[in-house]
């Protein structure tokens, strides 16, 4: 809806509203009109021959070395030793501590 805003001697500018249109109702039958669908295949062919689907393809990995359990259980507990050790060294060290500062 043009509005005179700014009159000018002599001529008046007519300008449009500036701003956000209020919304419309869609044509629906025009938009159905317009999008063709697409017939749905009844099904669908996969090919086994050549790299055609290579997720069937077996996949061929070389095997892991697998160690004897005795040893790795032998190495872990060496190493929970190890851990307590090192930790009771640590309370040792902090109960020292706080027997100084008293």
């Amino acid at each position: 809806m043009p509005t005179a805003r700014f009159p000018v001697a002599g001529t008046q500018k007519l300008r449009t509203k500036i701003g956000r249109k209020p919304l419309r109702p869609r044509n629906i039958s025009a938009d159905l009109d317009s999008v063709q669908i697409k017939a749905k295949p009844e099904w669908i062919e996969i090919s086994r021959v050549a790299d055609s689907n290579k997720e069937n393809h077996p996949v061929y990995v070389t095997p892991v070395r697998m160690e004897s359990f005795d040893a790795s259980l032998a190495e872990e507990l060496s190493a929970v030793r190890k851990r307590r050790e090192r930790l009771k060294i640590e309370g040792d060290k902090v109960e020292k501590m706080l027997r100084e500062r008293i």
